[in-house]
């Protein structure tokens, strides 16, 4: 059965806009994990952006995803790493993505979900994926929109 194995998210801001996921990986190593977070630290929040790479705009309870909308307008993006099933030694990877934005009008929300498969010896992986740039000589890190 597949696994998650890492998770990356990026831009996320919460809690009217007081605080944000910049750019962070979550790495599972191929096991049980636990977020010990106080309260209000995003765990919820992490848990319906990953559930957004699996069944997009899903809701946790009463909250949608474009309830994050309230803290204003930008583009968030989650990945998932699944390590796959494998019969040789080499371990194969699916990455799912989700990216959002505010929509338009009476859409509350514009999204996109992408899905790719990589081995582990591949130059692309969802560490590498360029969804952050450096955009001047003091490396600030801005999400590419």
């Amino acid at each position: 059965m597949p696994k998650i194995n890492r998770i990356r998210v990026a831009n996320i801001r919460y809690d009217h806009n007081k605080k944000q996921i910049p750019d962070i990986t979550f790495d599972m190593n191929k096991d049980s994990s636990i977020f010990l977070l106080g309260n209000g630290g995003g765990k919820s929040l992490l848990v319906q952006l990953i559930l957004q790479a699996v069944l997009p705009n899903a809701r946790m309870g009463k909250r949608r995803i474009s309830d994050l909308f309230e803290s204003g307008n930008y583009t968030g993006h989650v990945l998932i790493e699944w390590l796959l099933d494998s019969e040789d030694k080499k371990d194969h990877f699916l990455g799912t993505g989700f990216c959002f934005t505010p929509g338009y009008g009476d859409q509350k929300i514009r999204y996109f979900n992408y899905l790719f498969d990589y081995s582990a010896d591949s130059n692309f992986d969802i560490k590498k994926i360029p969804i952050i740039c450096s955009d001047d000589l003091f490396e600030s890190r801005i999400p590419i929109k």
